[in-house]
This record gives structure tokens, C-alpha cells and sequence, in this order.
């Protein structure tokens, strides 16, 4: 059974009545597409733009992204539009200083800064290329007036913007945007060579992790893991701690985004690691006489004592709570000898009275004893009123 006989049969009519119906449909559809619209800007009914459906098939625009203000096209008049362009393309700070290297290597010549700034043009042809495929008909003037509006001289008394000239560097012969709007064809961004070709720099990125040395990988490594281990530090610390290693901690990220930053040095490293390691060693020293003194009234205001201050007042006395902890923790290692012999003993008297004669003032009195095997020592800090004496 052949095609037209299927058709015919699917139908259920003659071949003249299936290709009547087949007419109707398609005048149908022509019609519902004389009645589609779309919503456009106010000025297009009353000022078309005759590029949309002049020209050439091959010269047609393409890309446009919004119209460009009032400016209009210097040759043919038409409305100048905003092309689609491709995002500028990220760059890592070593692939940074690669380009970098490879520009200083081309050397101070003529040919080397002409291919220097051809490497670096990439960005300008690209934009170009955009920028004819939306507005055809354009030149390099009107390229200027959008790309670099500074480069464009513009006659004051023409207030439309369309009269004026080009700067004194766009009009050196032959210099890099005369050449390159020369060269470059109408090619919208979306039919372009990506600035930036991810699936290339992956590429590259694994092929070099792929050759290094283990020290040359801890090189790599080193500004995230230091990195890693700030952030867990600011994780663990507790609001009473920042007074004590927030500093600290700010310090040492300084100094690790400048060493990330310049050459590896082994010494800017080891600065950063001595201030974490306070950092940490200052967490969990919280850590366990937290954990050691459960139960203990104003626990953490204890433990905040202990860790920063010199002399620490024992809440209730040598009797306390807080005392029978410190002493379990003092004789973990030895339970059955309990504490070890004092190495000194301090006595400490104050009282306060009037000096030198009944009618004085009371004053403050201090007397200390410091008695050790090797030193007895006696000070006294004593005060007298000098106003009734």
C-alpha cells in the first residue's frame, strides 16, 4: 500500500476531498499567524526599522539585546541596538601570572607588542563581532559611540549625538580597532568561540595536578587547608573567646592572604600555623576544665578566670565545689598521695585601722608572709591619715 493510499484511507475521503481538507488547514494556520503578536516598543509602529526586513538574507540582524538609547546608526540611520555579548572570562590568579609571563616574553619589539596586544584583544573582536551582527550597516564610529563613549568627540551643538569624530588614538593609522573592525565578520555571540572554554581549563587544571611533586602539591595546598582550619576555629570558639584569639585569629588571616598571594615562603606559613596553634591550644584548654568542673556555680566565668588570669579566686573557699574539683584534677595521676607538698606558702593579713592616733581616719592595712625551705620574707604596706595626725 503506498503513501497517498494510507493518507487517503486514514482520512476517510477521496484523494480531492483529503487534499480540500488539507487546504483548509493550512489557510487556517496562515491566518492564526496574521494574528500573532508581540510586544514591542512604542516608537517601532511609527518609526520601523527598516534593517529587520531589508538587506540581504545573510545580512540580517541577529543578537540584539535592547536598543541603545536614541543613538542611530551614522550611515544608515537606523536604530543603533545593544548587542549579546559573551561574559568576560574568569581568571584564576595563576593563570594570571601565566599570562602575564607570556606577555613580558614576547619582548619590547614592534612585532612583539603588535602580537601582545592581539592576545589581548581577544574581549574587543569578540565584542565587535557581536556589534555587526546587530546593527548592520555599522562602522567603527558608531562601535566607539557604545563600546568607549570617551573616544568619541562630540560636536556641541549637534545635541542628537550624531555629529562628531573620532578621538586622536582611534584615528592612528592602523591600530588595533582599525585592524580588528576591519577583519572581524557579523557573527553573533551564541555562533562565536567562547572566551572561555571550561571543559578546556578543567582540562589543563587536571593535567597539571597530574605532574607535581608532593611538595609542590602541599604548595597548592597549603593556603586552602590553613584556610579550613581558621574556619573550623571560628566554629568551636564561643562568644567569651573571641576577647581572647579573635585578634589572634584576625592576624593570621591577614597573613595567610598575603602569603596566598605572593611565592611560596616556608617562613609566612609557619607564622600563620604558631598563631592557630595558640588559637587552638586556647579551645581546648576551655574545653576540658569545662568538662572538669561540671557542676561547679558560674562555671564558664570560672573557666574564663582560670585560662586568662594569673591569681584566681576559688568560688567558696578551699571547701567549695569548685576547690574538690581542682583537687580531683590535680591528683588524677596520683589518687592515693593527694595533693603534693606546697612548694611556698603565702599568708596575706589585712585589716583596716586608724593611724597613727585614735582620732586618725581608718585605713587599709596589708601584711605578707612568704615562707618557703630556702626564703622567709615579711612586707608590709601600711597607711596613715595626714590630715588629723
Amino acid at each position: 500500500m503506498g503513501r497517498k493510499e494510507r493518507a487517503d484511507r486514514v482520512e476517510g475521503g477521496s484523494p480531492s476531498h483529503n487534499t480540500s481538507l488539507l487546504h483548509q488547514k493550512l489557510q487556517r494556520r496562515r491566518r492564526t499567524r496574521r494574528r500573532s503578536f508581540f510586544d514591542a516598543a512604542e516608537d517601532s509602529a511609527s518609526e520601523p526599522d527598516s534593517s529587520r526586513s531589508g538587506g540581504a538574507p545573510w545580512n540580517q540582524p541577529e543578537g540584539r539585546f535592547e536598543p541603545c538609547g536614541a543613538l542611530r546608526l551614522l550611515e544608515t540611520g537606523e536604530r543603533m541596538y545593544i548587542p549579546v555579548t559573551q561574559d568576560v572570562a574568569p581568571v584564576t590568579e595563576d593563570r594570571q601570572q601565566e599570562q602575564s609571563e607570556v606577555l613580558v616574553s614576547l619582548g619590547t619589539d614592534a612585532e612583539g607588542a603588535q602580537l601582545r596586544a592581539r592576545m589581548m584583544g581577544a574581549s574587543l573582536t569578540s565584542d565587535m563581532e557581536s556589534f555587526k551582527a546587530a546593527n548592520p550597516g555599522s562602522t567603527l564610529a558608531d562601535f566607539v559611540r557604545w563600546y568607549s563613549p570617551s573616544d568619541w568627540v562630540q560636536d556641541e551643538t549637534d545635541p542628537s549625538g550624531q555629529t562628531g569624530e573620532l578621538s586622536a588614538r582611534m584615528r592612528i593609522k592602523d591600530n588595533l580597532w582599525q585592524e580588528a573592525w576591519a577583519t572581524c565578520k557579523p557573527v553573533p555571540a551564541r555562533r562565536q568561540r567562547r572566551l572561555f572554554d571550561e571543559t578546556r581549563e578543567a582540562e589543563r587544571l587536571l593535567h597539571q595536578l597530574s605532574e607535581p611533586a608532593p611538595g609542590r602539591l602541599l604548595q597548592l595546598l597549603a593556603p586552602v587547608i590553613y584556610h579550613a582550619a581558621i574556619y573550623r576555629l571560628v566554629e568551636e570558639l564561643e562568644p567569651d573567646d573571641l576577647a581572647a584569639v579573635g585578634q589572634q585569629l584576625g592576624e593570621a588571616a591577614r597573613r595567610l592572604q598575603s602569603a596566598a598571594k605572593a611565592d611560596w615562603e616556608a617562613s609566612a606559613y609557619s607564622a600563620v600555623g604558631e598563631l592557630l596553634a595558640r588559637c587552638e591550644h586556647h579551645v581546648l584548654r576551655r574545653r576540658s576544665l569545662v568538662l572538669k568542673l561540671e557542676g561547679v556555680q558560674d562555671k564558664d566565668k570560672f573557666v574564663q578566670q582560670l585560662i586568662g588570669g594569673a591569681e584566681v579566686a576559688v568560688p567558696g573557699g578551699a571547701n567549695g565545689g569548685a576547690a574538690r574539683h581542682l583537687e580531683k584534677m590535680l591528683t588524677a595521676r596520683q589518687p592515693d598521695q593527694g595533693l603534693p607538698p606546697p612548694v611556698t606558702k603565702e599568708y596575706i593579713l589585712r585589716v583596716t585601722c586608724a593611724r597613727p592616733g585614735p582620732g586618725s581616719r581608718p585605713l587599709a592595712q596589708r601584711l605578707r608572709c612568704l615562707i618557703s625551705d630556702q626564703l622567709f620574707r615579711v612586707t608590709a604596706s601600711l597607711s596613715q591619715d595626714t590630715m588629723f595626725s
